[in-house]
């Protein structure tokens, strides 16, 4: 990083990079915060901030949609990235999220409120008590569970 540092001062030093240009722009932004966006490689067990790991996927989203065949094709995107990143900024993991918004149709159009990203699981767990009202009676299994991609059979 200081031979970066030392690069970039020899550019603008020199007069290698025209200064009004994006490279000039660029060189002296990076030099001029130099210590704020270094501060992470100073500090032990500094983090990037949370924030800029979130809205890496919309902007990749964003690049993505410019290839979108049609405005509706677009528009549903954008709404299952909205559900997606908001999903997961409430802890949730989206594709369970989606599953049981697309499971449960019915209810999600009754009820949208219960749906969202940070209520579906008390929501989730109210209709299978309904579907399934025994289950309460009944202790926990104890069978191991199969996941996706177990054999059945040998």
């Amino acid at each position: 990083m200081d031979a970066l540092r030392a690069h970039l001062q020899s550019l603008v030093r020199d007069k290698a990079v025209e200064p009004n240009s994006s490279l000039g722009a660029a060189t002296r932004y990076f030099l001029e915060r130099w210590a704020p966006l270094t501060a992470f490689l100073r500090v032990p067990g500094a983090r990037l901030d949370p924030l800029d790991n979130t809205l890496e996927r919309p902007i990749r989203s964003r690049n993505a949609s410019l290839f979108y065949r049609t405005l509706v094709g677009a528009r549903a995107g954008d709404i299952y990235m909205a559900l997606i990143v908001t999903t997961e900024l409430h802890g949730g993991d989206p594709f369970a999220y989606l599953t049981a918004l697309l499971t449960h149709e019915e209810q999600v159009a009754a009820n949208r409120d219960h749906q969202l990203p940070w209520n579906y699981p008390a929501a989730l767990a109210r209709v299978e008590l309904a579907r399934h009202p025994a289950a309460l009676d009944r202790p926990p299994s104890r069978e191991p569970s199969r996941g996706a991609g177990a054999r059945v059979g040998r």
